[in-house]
C-alpha cells in the first residue's frame, strides 16, 4: 500500500512538473523568436545548399569582374590594331569610318607605319588621321602637319585636327570649328560643335549655349553634346531625356555621348541594340556595353572581329577609336 501511493504521489508531481512546462514554453518560445540570432549561431543554420553554392559555384570578385573587362577591351583593340597595321599598306582601302577612328585613336605601336603614310601620301585624309594619331601617341613631330591641315585642309578634315590639338591643351584650331559652325554645311555643323566641346574657353562655352536654343533639334542635341564634353552635368541630364525620344538616330547619338562619358544611363538603348535582327545594331551595342562595363556582348564583338567583311570593318573601326591601347 505504501509503495502505491509513493508512485501514485510521483505521477502526480510528474503531470504537475509537464502542465507548469506546457504553460510557459508557448512564451518562452515566442521571446526567443523575436531575440536577435546571434551571428555565430546564424552562420552555422545556413542551408547546406548555400555550402554547396560557395563550394561549387564561385562568384567572381569586382576586381576580377574589372581585370576581366579589362583584358577584354585589350584584345578587342589589339584585333582592330593588328587589322589596321594590314589594311595601312593601302591607305586607300580603308574606310571613311576607319579614318575617322583612326584619327580618333593613338597611334603608339603603330609608330613605323604610320609615319610612312604621313611621309607618302601628302595632302590625303589619311596622312591627316595618321598624324593625328601619331600627336595622340605623344609624337610632337607631326605637329606642322597638323597645323597646315588647318590651314589648306577641306573643313571635314579640320575637325578631328582641331579635336585632337585641343584634346593635348592646345586651341589654335578653335577659329577653324568656329568658321565651320556659321557656314552653311549642316552635317559639318553638328561635328564642329560636338568638337567644340574639347575646348574649354568662355568663345566655345558661349558658341555652345547660344546653339543649345537653336530651333533646330540636331543643332540643340549636339550642343548638348559638346556642353556636356565639358563637364556640364545639366546639359547631360538632357542628353539622357533624349534617350527615349521617337527618332532612332537621336536616341543613338545621345547615348553613344553618355557612354563615352562613361554615364550608364545610356545602358538600356545598347542593351536593347544586342536583341535587334541587325548585326550592325548588336556589334554596336556590345562595343558600348563594354564601354561601360557590361560584357554580356562579348560574344557578338569577338566573332564580328574575326570577319573580313563590312561586318568586320565596322566593329574594328569602333573599337580602335573607343578602346585605347594600354
Amino acid at each position: 500500500m505504501k509503495k502505491l501511493l509513493i508512485i501514485i504521489l510521483g505521477a502526480t508531481v510528474m503531470i504537475a512538473i509537464i502542465a507548469v512546462a506546457l504553460f510557459y514554453l508557448p512564451k518562452e518560445s515566442e521571446n526567443r523568436t523575436q531575440r536577435e540570432v546571434p551571428k555565430s549561431i546564424e552562420k552555422k543554420t545556413s542551408s547546406p545548399f548555400s555550402a554547396l553554392k560557395n563550394k561549387f559555384f564561385k562568384t567572381s570578385s569586382p576586381t576580377q569582374d574589372l581585370q576581366k573587362l579589362s583584358r577584354l577591351k585589350i584584345a578587342s583593340a589589339e584585333k582592330s590594331r593588328k587589322e589596321i597595321v594590314r589594311r595601312l599598306k593601302s591607305p586607300e582601302a580603308l574606310t571613311a569610318s576607319e579614318i575617322i577612328q583612326l584619327a580618333k585613336s593613338s597611334g603608339a605601336g603603330l609608330e613605323k607605319e604610320l609615319k610612312e603614310i604621313v611621309e607618302k601620301e601628302q595632302g590625303t585624309m589619311a596622312q591627316i588621321a595618321s598624324a593625328c594619331a601619331l600627336f595622340r601617341a605623344g609624337d610632337r613631330s607631326v605637329l606642322p602637319v597638323l597645323l597646315d591641315a588647318l590651314a589648306n585642309a577641306p573643313p571635314s578634315a579640320k575637325i578631328p585636327v582641331a579635336e585632337t590639338l585641343a584634346e593635348a591643351g592646345d586651341e589654335q584650331g578653335l577659329d577653324e570649328l568656329i568658321a565651320i559652325i556659321k557656314g552653311d554645311d549642316w552635317g559639318l555643323r553638328l561635328l564642329a560643335l560636338r568638337a567644340l566641346g574639347e575646348f574649354h574657353s568662355p568663345q566655345a562655352r558661349q558658341i555652345l549655349t547660344q546653339y543649345s536654343q537653336s530651333k533646330d533639334l540636331w543643332e540643340r542635341v549636339a550642343s548638348f553634346a559638346g556642353l556636356a564634353i565639358q563637364g556640364n552635368d545639366s546639359a547631360r541630364d538632357m542628353l539622357a531625356d533624349f534617350l527615349d525620344h521617337p527618332d532612332p538616330a537621336i536616341k543613338i547619338y545621345c547615348a553613344e555621348t553618355l557612354a563615352e562619358l562613361g554615364d550608364e544611363r545610356a545602358k538600356p538603348v545598347f542593351e536593347k541594340e544586342l536583341e535587334s535582327k541587325s548585326e550592325f545594331e548588336q556589334v554596336h551595342g556590345a562595343i558600348y556595353l563594354l564601354l561601360l562595363g557590361d560584357a554580356r556582348g562579348e560574344g557578338i564583338l569577338n566573332s564580328a572581329l574575326e570577319r573580313k567583311d563590312r561586318l568586320g570593318d565596322y566593329a574594328r573601326s569602333l573599337c580602335l577609336g573607343l578602346f585605347p591601347p594600354q
